[in-house]
């Protein structure tokens, strides 16, 4: 019970690291679309 738990949480820590990441680089493709959308105008 308590292994199956653990792994659990080890699996939810890692896509939850997975989404900061995939967030923080979505945002960063945001922020340079922002920009070079600015630039052209």
């Amino acid at each position: 019970m308590t292994s199956a738990l653990k792994k659990q949480q080890k699996s939810i820590s890692e896509l939850s690291e997975t989404i900061r990441l995939l967030g923080y680089d979505i945002r960063e493709v945001r922020d340079r679309g922002a920009r070079s959308s600015n630039a052209g105008s």
